[in-house]
């Protein structure tokens, strides 16, 4: 018998987000040496969030990501550098270049890198939440306060949630640290 339920996307097609360039984590490995590569960083902070929010909107188009799930921490465990990111996925050097050109910006321009992490919160992505919850770890950019709203906004969805638990740890520990004893 045949159903009259309409084929999803997931059911009909294979498909993986590339770019449009060979071997780009290695290329990464390269700029990331380069000086000149690192000042310019913080003028593209905005321009390469804004790359991947689009390819998680294309994620999003076919069936691959929404609101509370992107699968992003099954392709890239951590935001930081690790071990575990093994870069088999092209699109995960836009996560890298993301998260390297908001710790230049850090350095430079505390108040762009704010109103960038800003931004992500707005974004629908766990991704998102999981860059604005490494940036509130590795800098002193935000407070306690604000960072521990933001590990339980949605009613607590972010701190319990897969998608986020590595960064969200992570954060937790730093904020155990502020505890008064």
């Amino acid at each position: 018998t045949s159903s009259n339920a309409p084929a999803r996307i997931k059911d009909l097609v294979d498909w993986e987000i590339v770019l449009e360039t060979t071997e780009v984590h290695e290329i990464l490995g390269t700029l990331q040496k380069n000086h000149r590569w690192l000042d310019a960083l913080p003028e593209l902070l905005p321009s390469l969030s804004s790359l991947l929010l689009e390819a998680l909107d294309l994620m999003r188009q076919l069936e691959g990501a929404n609101d509370r799930s992107d699968g992003s921490y099954w392709h890239q465990p951590s935001i930081a550098e690790h071990p575990q990111n093994q870069k088999f996925r092209d699109w995960t050097a836009l996560i890298d270049l993301t998260r390297d050109a908001f710790l230049a910006t850090a350095t430079v321009n505390a108040e762009r890198a704010r109103a960038e992490v800003d931004r992500w919160l707005t974004c629908p992505y766990p991704l998102f939440r999981r860059l604005a919850f490494f940036a509130a770890t590795e800098t002193d950019l935000f407070t306690a306060d604000v960072s521990l709203q933001w590990l339980l906004a949605d009613q607590n969805w972010w701190l319990w949630s897969v998608e986020t638990e590595r960064e969200a740890l992570r954060l937790v520990i730093k904020l155990g640290k502020t505890l008064a004893t």
